[in-house]
């Protein structure tokens, strides 16, 4: 019934951060502060798994913070004035 349709792909399986770099405003032995870009999610998704929780993760794996399992401690603040 819909043969010959061209569908655009789905823009929920495409990762908008692809390609894109985590800003690193302040660290130090105990915190890391960063720049969170609009476009990267916050934590992992269903199927984009690739978030800032994960980044932050994998650039800092022996973190010694006791969170749930994990070895990193996430504080998501968003300070900007543009946000919904």
């Amino acid at each position: 019934m819909l043969t010959g349709i061209e569908i655009d792909a789905n823009p929920l399986l495409q990762n908008p951060a692809e390609g894109k770099e985590l800003e690193i405003v302040y660290q130090d032995e105990a915190m890391v502060v960063i720049n969170k870009p609009a476009e990267f999610l916050s934590v992992p998704g269903k199927v984009i798994t690739d978030s800032v929780y994960s980044r932050m993760q994998a650039m800092f794996p022996d973190s010694d913070s006791p969170t749930d399992c994990t070895s990193f401690r996430y504080v998501n603040f968003r300070a900007n004035s543009d946000s919904t």
